[in-house]
Order: C-alpha cells, then structure tokens, then sequence
C-alpha cells in the first residue's frame, strides 16, 4: 500500500511540474503566434492559463500533504517515546 502511495504522489508531482511548464510555454507562445486562422491566440492564452493552474494547485496539493505525513510521523514517534 505504501509502496502505491508513493507511485501516486510521485505521478502527480510529474504532472504538476509538466503541466506548469506547458501552461508557461502555451502563455509565452500565445504572445508570439500569429493569427494564422488554426488556432487563435485566445486559445492559446486560455490553455496555457487552466494548465498552469492545474499544474499550481497538483503541486500545493503535492506539498502540502507530504508536509502532513511529516507531521503525522513526528507525532507518532513523539508519542511512542512517552510510553
């Protein structure tokens, strides 16, 4: 199960970082592109906007729950010092 868990967050902190730097890729392609009738800039803009935020809130989400497993394993080993 551990082993599951740690599969997970490692995919979604790969995902995270990639969807970011799409999405900064996407923005910074979207000033640059001509309008060439295939795809607007608009588009591209908004793309690139939904996955950096994506990639933002996998990567807060990333964060802060390896900080809470952290937390949990201190208070575990605390408490099994007391006894």
């Amino acid at each position: 199960m551990e082993r599951f868990r740690l599969r997970s967050e490692y995919v979604k902190l790969t995902l995270a970082v990639i969807l970011c730097v799409f999405g900064c890729l996407m923005l910074i392609f979207g000033f640059f592109a001509p309008p060439v009738g295939e795809i607007h800039n608009s588009v591209l803009v908004a793309f690139g906007e939904v996955a950096t935020f994506a990639g933002s809130i996998l990567g807060l989400n990333y964060i802060y729950s390896t900080k809470m497993k952290q937390i949990e394993t201190d208070l575990k080993r605390q408490y099994n010092e007391k006894k």
